[in-house]
């Protein structure tokens, strides 16, 4: 059975990552368990605070709400959806559970993910934000929040959604990944290069998040390791231009390597290169043909 969780919601539909599809405070990291259903929640965070009772004007006390659970079976047919990436069925599959169950996180979460899918950003902040309600604790939906402010401009506010995440769960890969990869626009390579270490570590080792990651580590001196992340970029995709564009970079100017940095920069020629890359591309070319005369 395909496992489900909220982090699942927008891990392909992050503006970030690619610094253009997808888009990481210390503290007690939150233990997860795995749910007979399939679905990934934080078991502790989803148990609602106490009620408070408090007297009415009838002098009867309020009863606390009944946090109503949703059957185990339900979620099958959200499931499927999520493992055949069929966002009308998944739209499906939430109302259904939801019609049952109105405080369902995870139905809610789906709902969010569907919305943002559809570039209903505010519709899809409030879904996440219902969510959030039920399951404050969940670092994958702060992760979801950060991106949908993300997509509305509001950068502050997404670093710190990002960073909240890091907080309630330090291991959460794609929040690490993302609020990585704004420091990388930045250019606060500083900033980016923990945040981005952990992506990775946690498994985050598509090709964007470790383009990003070599070029904070380029930022931080550590060439090699660099290097290295570039390499197994271009293993993923040998056409991957920022990839093949950072390495070039990487070797002309900071490794002195000019064979092969003229090498990848010749392939990169020939792929057809960013606009905004032209003008860097030539500066390495005169100096790496500089370099082996």
């Amino acid at each position: 059975m395909m496992n489900i969780d909220f982090k699942h919601s927008l891990k392909g539909a992050a503006a970030l990552l690619a610094l253009s599809a997808f888009l990481v405070s210390c503290g007690s990291s939150t233990k997860k368990e795995e749910s007979s259903d399939g679905l990934d929640y934080d078991s502790s965070a989803m148990q609602e605070p106490a009620a408070t009772t408090k007297p009415i004007d009838s002098g009867v006390e309020k009863v606390p709400e009944v946090k109503r659970e949703t059957p185990k079976d339900a979620y099958g047919p959200l499931i499927d959806a999520y493992k055949n990436q069929n966002d009308e069925g998944i739209y499906r599959a939430s109302v259904s559970i939801l019609s049952n169950n109105p405080n369902d996180a995870k139905a809610l979460n789906a709902l969010g993910l569907y919305h943002y899918r559809k570039g209903r950003f505010l519709a899809s902040r409030y879904f996440f934000s219902r969510a959030q309600a039920q399951n404050p604790r969940a670092s994958e939906l702060h992760n979801n929040q950060g991106l949908v402010s993300l997509a509305l401009g509001e950068q502050r506010e997404a670093i710190r959604s990002f960073k909240k995440a890091l907080e309630l769960n330090p291991n959460d890969g794609l929040a690490a990944a993302n609020l990585g990869s704004i420091y990388v626009q930045e250019k606060d390579y500083y900033k980016a290069i923990f945040p981005l270490e952990v992506a990775v570590k946690k498994g985050m080792r598509e090709s964007r998040t470790l383009t990003n990651y070599a070029i904070a580590c380029v930022g931080t001196g550590k060439y090699d390791v660099a290097k290295s992340s570039l390499e197994e970029a271009l293993k993923q995709n040998s056409n991957n231009k920022e990839a093949l564009f950072a390495l070039s970079n990487l070797l002309i100017a900071h490794m002195k390597q000019y064979p092969e940095g003229l090498e990848h920069l010749n392939r990169l020629k020939f792929l057809g290169p960013a606009q905004e890359m032209r003008n860097r591309m030539n500066t390495l070319e005169n100096e790496a043909k500089a370099g082996i005369q």
